[in-house]
């Protein structure tokens, strides 16, 4: 009798054991959430926010981040696999950086007819793409958030003038093909403008990045200014571009709102602040049950850009750089 009475003990004990372990558990295996981000991992911006959102998704043990990453943005095909291949996974909310990346998402997921909620960021025009229906009701299963507009031509003669008084002749160096932004056509209009302000333009179009820099440093001779007006070139030699401009003793400055950050150095700062909106909304989907399409697009304005480098200056000023209304470009030392 006192041995059963021993072992009935013993196992309420270690009932009790199991159960308060359970329950401490509980939570994370019953409501772990997946966020799955797709994107290029050629890409410096796409890396950065991937790098971005993992480090905040470490802080929220009910979230886990998978990556779905395509080596060849331009690949078609790679790109649709990895996308199918996400829209498959366990991820309840599907994050996707750029304009290639947003788009072909959507697409599969379309074609998929899928239920998986999707969170888009770095793209300019997402109603024109036909992401969403509209920005204040995206309708579906898709929202995200958008890159403010770049600055008009006007401006960004002025920025020219402005950090270069006695500037006579411009480089600007675009990626053609840029459908969302209109980047070839905006190109030509910084050359009507330019010439209109007594400003000599030569554009030069980038479309292959490895090519970049020997193209860049042929042409640069003889000009007074290297204006990067947006793309990927810039993202990816930043450094390489302010050393070739300082040793060619000109001026390098960029003409498009993201453009100023990479340029300033400042990226990281700006990346960090842009995962932190895409990461409060595909928390609010996946851990409290909003429904994307109820949820506005939010924008990434300039007044927000401008704080946020701001912030980037007060931390550190970048060696080689300096501040000219609120802008932050890069001088010939």
């Amino acid at each position: 009798m006192v041995l059963l009475v021993g072992v009935g003990v013993g196992v309420v004990l270690l009932g009790a054991a199991v159960f308060t372990a359970v329950k401490k558990r509980w939570p994370v295996w019953v409501f772990r959430k997946s966020i799955g981000v797709v994107y290029a991992s050629e890409k410096l911006f796409h890396t950065m926010t991937v790098s971005a959102l993992e480090r905040l998704t470490a802080t929220r043990p009910l979230l886990v981040c998978e990556k779905y990453s395509v080596s060849d943005i331009h690949d078609e095909k790679e790109l649709r696999e990895v996308c199918l291949k996400a829209l498959h996974g366990s991820s309840k909310v599907l994050l996707s950086v750029g304009v290639r990346c947003s788009s072909m998402l959507v697409r599969c997921a379309k074609e998929l007819k899928s239920g998986k909620a999707i969170v888009f960021m770095g793209v300019v025009h997402p109603v024109q793409l036909g992401l969403v229906t509209s920005l204040e009701q995206p309708g579906g299963l898709v929202t995200g958030v958008r890159t403010a507009e770049v600055e008009g031509v006007d401006q960004e003669v002025a920025m020219v003038k402005t950090v270069r008084a006695d500037a006579k002749r411009v480089l600007l160096v675009f990626t053609p093909g840029g459908a969302p932004h209109g980047t070839e056509q905006r190109a030509r209009q910084f050359q009507h403008v330019a010439r209109a302000n007594g400003l000599s333009a030569t554009l030069l179009p980038i479309s292959v990045p490895s090519r970049a820099l020997p193209a860049i440093d042929a042409a640069l001779r003889g000009h007074d200014v290297l204006l990067y007006l947006e793309g990927d070139i810039l993202v990816n030699f930043a450094a390489e571009l302010g050393a070739l401009a300082a040793r060619r003793k000109v001026v390098f400055c960029a003409g498009s709102i993201e453009g100023l950050a990479y340029a300033s150095a400042s990226i990281s700062v700006y990346v960090d602040g842009l995962a932190e909106v895409v990461f409060d909304m595909a928390q609010q989907i996946a851990l409290e049950g909003a429904k994307p399409g109820a949820i506005p697009v939010r924008e990434v304005t300039c007044e927000r850009f401008t704080l946020l480098n701001s912030t980037a200056q007060e931390q550190q000023k970048p060696e080689g750089f300096v501040v000219r209304d609120s802008k932050i470009v890069r001088e010939a030392v």
